[in-house]
């Protein structure tokens, strides 16, 4: 979601204003329009709204509009002074060709009419501005700017890498946190290092989400949190991002797999952010990343593992057998996939462990020599 500031003249282009605004609600976003009634106490909240926007949408006819009187040397229109003051920012201008109502354009004022042919002459030397005369033409250039600037915008903006310091700082922190505990959490020292790309993976992406120009109040919170110590801000805020993922699933031109895997992608790093602190709430992450991607054998290893932990037997015997039924379609698939072939192995090892742990030692010698046998 983007925060748009949609700038034009009001008297001659109410339905126009009316038709970006509600385009750009159905696509996400959220419009930002502070203009009123002419006033001179509108001009500095509208050129502060400007500064708080991620992108600028430029709405032009044939009227000039206001110009305020106070700290206006060049007597600029409330809107040429929106449009310099996005400058350095993604800008999108849409300008009208045709003139649906002549009295309420200013092309019967020779003054009025040079001041708006110098502002549309500057828009065009500063812009490719897209031309319209039906609203048609205007939704159509509005989607193809908008959706072209944000795609630069998400271009160029900041990024964590999983291998940045303050990521493996960070880790290093949850870390020594694990080894602090008493002897029966430090047996998740183990899992912490079986865990450590997603673990990576959802500190840089918190840590991204924090450094961004919109950034939110809980992104920036998360990251500080996180840089302390403390992952449960981090963790709501990947939940957040999981929910809004679930909710496009279904939806016109979606990709559910792609949606599926994403959700499942940001419920795992829950889990890796979890399950140094709490068992329970990472076992129902990962729960649900299997609901997403019930052929990710790997989840259902991370599952049973947790169970494991938490004295579940039976329900980590039926994880990892879960997790060896994946790994079989896939060799079903193609018999050369190695690492399905791993994948099996490791399964027949893990329930191996299950059956040690059940008093089983027959079944779980039979259990090792399979997973040897593969490996």
């Amino acid at each position: 979601m983007a925060k748009v500031y949609v700038s034009s003249t009001v008297a001659d282009l109410t339905s126009e204003r009316q038709a970006v605004t509600d385009w750009l609600v159905a696509a996400g976003h959220q419009p930002v329009h502070s203009y009123r009634p002419n006033s001179e106490t509108v001009r500095e909240s509208c050129l502060d709204d400007v500064d708080g926007c991620d992108l600028y949408v430029l709405i032009l006819g044939h009227r000039y509009g206001f110009q305020p009187e106070d700290n206006n040397p060049e007597k600029l229109s409330i809107t040429q002074l929106e449009f310099r003051r996005a400058n350095g920012k993604p800008r999108v201008a849409l300008l009208r060709t045709s003139i649906p109502d002549i009295g309420l354009s200013d092309v019967a004022n020779p003054d009025r009419l040079r001041l708006i042919q110098s502002f549309r002459e500057e828009v065009q030397r500063e812009l490719r501005p897209a031309e319209f005369n039906d609203a048609q033409g205007l939704i159509q250039a509005l989607s193809t700017g908008v959706q072209s600037e944000l795609q630069k915008l998400h271009r160029s903006a900041p990024t964590v890498s999983a291998d940045d310091p303050a990521v493996l700082g960070i880790i290093a922190t949850l870390t020594r946190q694990i080894d602090s505990r008493d002897a029966e959490n430090a047996a998740l020292r183990s899992r912490v290092s079986e865990l450590e790309d997603q673990l990576s993976a959802a500190i840089a992406r918190t840590l991204t989400a924090a450094a961004q120009p919109d950034a939110s109040p809980a992104a920036v919170a998360a990251a500080a949190a996180l840089e302390a110590g403390d992952t449960g801000p981090a963790e709501e805020l990947l939940r957040t991002r999981e929910d809004e993922e679930v909710a496009q699933i279904g939806t016109p031109d979606t990709d559910d797999a792609q949606q599926r895997r994403q959700a499942a992608e940001l419920a795992r790093e829950q889990g890796a952010l979890a399950v140094g602190h709490d068992v329970r709430t990472a076992l129902q992450a990962y729960q649900r990343a299997a609901e997403y991607e019930p052929d990710d054998t790997w989840t259902h290893f991370f599952i049973g593992d947790l169970q494991m932990r938490l004295g579940s037997l039976v329900a980590a015997m039926q994880s990892y057998r879960q997790g060896a039924a994946a790994a079989e379609r896939r060799l079903q698939a193609n018999a050369d996939d190695l690492v399905a072939q791993r994948d099996l192995s490791v399964s027949h090892n893990k329930i191996g462990d299950v059956l040690v742990a059940q008093g089983d030692g027959p079944g779980a010698l039979a259990a090792y020599r399979k997973g040897l046998a593969i490996a």
